[in-house]
């Protein structure tokens, strides 16, 4: 019995495999006669909008083909996918644009059909067919003239191959580049020759020479051999076989003189190539500051694209670059996506005077990069990095000094200072008074505290050198005036001179304290002057 079931189950899917196929059939069939009356009753019936034959094929790529427009916008309103492919990887704009059926096409673009896309694309198919109107319609789109198929096939080759004049020229005044090869080496000349399609491959051979030429002469800054090529008919935004436009080129080879002219013409200053390298990063990368000048004078943004122009020269410690960048705006602390600034750079690759500028123009030494190293951490890691790293000192022991006696302004809780003391070994020596532990100042600061009702300290320059054995030396004066809660006003110039060392993360931790006085003091108990 059960086998006896399963057999009519059987018998009953074969049917309904039959008269799916028939209805298909059916559909088909009605597509290619412009039969819609018969399409929108099956569709009213419940046939899917989006049956496909064994290669694949939609019936909206079947309509597309046919250019049955009426029913390929029922087959959407039915639900049919405008970019679905078959097994070809074919789309029904690819094969509208084929066959030249215009109003289709537009119709599908604009209810999504993709332009751009992996492998073959629609322009690929106008080229292929020769169709002018369509590449033109597709480029106006956003096509990319150059876009390639996954064996290097693109849109030039195919029309050099169609014999199309016409389209060479329109893909070519689009920035095609006849430079290009695809997979087995051959460019589109080489395809309109061996199609012997002889006015085409002239077109495309002479723009090729001329591309070539200016190619050459961007790259040995050759300035009349580039005009003689922009005269021909090159576009100023033409790129090499790579994809490398002229005034990329010419910028890593360091030639302002092939850059203004191809500025001047209009080649976009900010031209990137598949690598998302500028002219602007790869000349600071060279270090060509008068390069960077010339793309900066034509618009070079240090905002967007071109932001990391300053990380590109300081990986190569090019001071004059980065003294032109950082002169221009260039935002001293952004940091690359490991968190590296230019500083953190300057202090790897030992670049003495890039930091020195950067921190002249207030870089701030203590971004950290995703490890959380400061830029302190690596001058100390790198074997060139000592300069800097007594620079990163200097400025970091200078700013805490500052910030010292901000705190002792505010009177601020004893905490903040006592991780800055050497727990250890620590010496405080102040006129009439001696330090000698973290718990001795913690006591001396108390007894400030509770006498002193308000301070200011005006200090001098600090002058930080480095001693012999390592640790650094902080030499400053400082102005010291004080009302205490009884009304007395205290007065003093004190010259104070602080040994220091930095850890490895950068705190600075004082060892040696001395505060001599250099004026009488007016009124002020001696205890009270140090602070």
């Amino acid at each position: 019995m059960k086998r006896f079931l399963s057999l009519i189950l059987t018998v009953l899917a074969l049917a309904a495999g039959v008269a799916r196929a028939d209805l298909l059939d059916d559909m088909q069939q009605a597509i290619k006669n412009g039969n819609t009356d018969t399409v929108q009753e099956l569709l009213g019936k419940g046939f899917d909008a989006n049956a496909t034959d064994p290669d694949g094929n939609t019936l909206l790529i079947l309509a597309a083909r046919e250019g049955q427009g009426d029913i390929a916008r029922a087959l959407v309103d039915a639900g049919a996918q405008v970019n679905q492919r078959n097994r070809f990887g074919e789309t029904a704009l690819m094969l509208a644009v084929f066959k030249g059926n215009k109003e289709i096409a537009l119709y599908l673009l604009d209810k999504g059909a993709a332009i751009r896309q992996k492998g073959w694309t629609p322009l690929l198919y106008a080229a292929f067919g020769g169709q002018v109107d369509m590449a033109q319609m597709l480029l106006a789109r956003g096509a990319d003239p150059n876009e390639r198929s996954d064996n290097g096939t693109t849109p030039l080759m195919l029309a050099a191959k169609s014999g199309s004049v016409e389209l060479v020229n329109l893909l070519l005044k689009a920035g095609a580049n006849p430079l290009l090869k695809n997979a087995d080496g051959k460019t589109a000349a080489d395809w309109g020759k061996e199609s012997k399609n002889t006015d085409a491959a002239q077109v495309v051979s002479r723009l090729f020479a001329a591309q070539d030429q200016a190619v050459e002469a961007a790259k040995s800054g050759q300035v009349d051999k580039l005009r003689q090529a922009l005269a021909a008919g090159v576009s100023p935004n033409a790129t090499d076989g790579e994809g490398n436009a002229l005034l990329l080129l010419a910028a890593r080879e360091g030639f302002p003189a092939v850059a203004e002219l191809l500025l001047q013409k209009g080649a976009k200053v900010d031209a990137g190539n598949a690598k998302g390298e500028t002219p602007l990063l790869v000349a600071s990368y060279r270090g060509h500051d008068d390069m960077v000048k010339v793309l900066l004078k034509y618009g070079a943004s240090l905002k967007q694209g071109d932001a990391d122009a300053l990380l590109y020269a300081t990986m190569n410690c090019w001071d004059g670059a980065a003294q032109v960048l950082v002169d221009s705006g260039a935002d001293l602390n952004r940091q690359t996506p490991e968190g590296y600034t230019a500083l953190a750079l300057a202090a790897r690759n030992g670049c003495t005077n890039i930091a020195r500028l950067l921190l002249e123009r207030g870089a701030n030494e203590q971004l950290a990069d995703s490890h959380g190293n400061t830029p302190f951490y690596w001058a100390r890691q790198s074997e060139d990095g000592g300069g800097v790293a007594d620079l990163l000192a200097a400025n970091m022991i200078s700013h805490f000094v500052r910030q010292w006696f901000v705190w002792m302004e505010q009177l601020a809780d004893e905490e903040l200072y006592l991780g800055n003391l050497d727990d250890r070994d620590l010496l405080m020596k102040m006129p009439d008074k001696t330090l000698h532990s973290r718990a001795d100042f913690q006591k001396w600061y108390q007894s400030l505290r509770a006498a002193v009702a308000s301070n200011t300290h005006l200090i001098g320059d600090i002058a930080v050198s480095k001693a012999a054995d390592g640790h650094y030396v902080a030499d400053f004066d400082d102005d010291w005036q004080a009302t205490t809660y009884k009304g007395a006003a205290w007065e003093q110039r004190l010259r104070y001179r602080w040994e220091l060392t930095l850890s490895a993360e950068g705190q600075v931790i004082i060892q040696r304290y001395t505060a001599e006085k250099e004026a009488p003091a007016s009124s002020a108990p001696a205890d009270a002057s140090a602070r």
